[in-house]
C-alpha cells in the first residue's frame, strides 16, 4: 500500500483514467469496490451538519465572506466527503473547507440539489463562501465522513 497523496485513485489510476474521472466534487457519488467495479456510494454519519439558524433555509450562504456551519463533533485532520443537501437561487460555484484546511471549490445547480464534496482538514466547522455574485445557497443538514458501499 501505497503512502498519501500517491496511494489516492486519481494518482493511481491517473495514465489510464480520463481527464475529470476523479473529481473534488460530485452531484453523484461513487466509488470504487473491492470487486474492481465502480459503484454507487453514501456518505457515513461520522459527524452532521447541525441545523441551521434561519428556519426558511437552514445555513445561508451568500456573498464572499465564509459562513461558518457548525458540525455535531469535532473532526480529525484526515480526508472526508461531506454532502451538502442545498437550495440554490442559480447555478454557480461555492468554496468549501474545514475550520482547518485546504479549499475545494464545488459547482451548485439552480434548485433543490445535493452535492459531495471531497475535503481534507479538521475542526468543528464547515466554512462556505459563494464565488459568484448574487448566488444565495441554503444548505441544510448532511453527513460527513467516509465515503461506503452497501454489499
Amino acid at each position: 500500500m501505497g503512502v498519501y497523496p500517491e496511494n489516492l485513485n486519481s494518482r493511481v489510476f491517473s495514465s489510464i483514467a480520463p481527464t475529470g474521472t476523479f473529481a473534488t466534487s460530485t452531484p453523484h457519488l461513487r466509488m470504487i469496490a473491492n470487486t474492481g467495479e465502480i459503484v454507487e456510494a453514501a456518505v457515513g454519519w461520522n459527524r452532521g451538519i447541525r441545523p441551521g439558524p434561519d428556519p426558511d433555509c437552514g445555513h445561508r450562504i451568500h456573498g464572499a465572506t465564509p459562513t461558518l456551519v457548525p458540525l455535531d463533533g469535532p473532526m480529525v485532520d484526515n480526508e472526508w466527503t461531506t454532502q451538502l443537501n442545498y437550495l440554490a437561487n442559480r447555478d454557480g460555484h461555492i468554496a468549501v473547507a474545514f475550520e482547518y484546511g485546504q479549499w475545494v471549490t464545488a459547482p451548485v445547480r439552480q434548485g433543490l440539489n445535493t452535492v459531495f464534496v471531497r475535503v481534507i482538514g479538521s475542526g468543528n466547522t464547515l466554512r462556505i463562501s459563494s464565488l459568484a455574485p448574487g448566488l444565495e445557497v441554503c444548505v441544510g443538514s448532511g453527513p460527513v465522513g467516509v465515503a461506503y458501499h452497501d454489499n
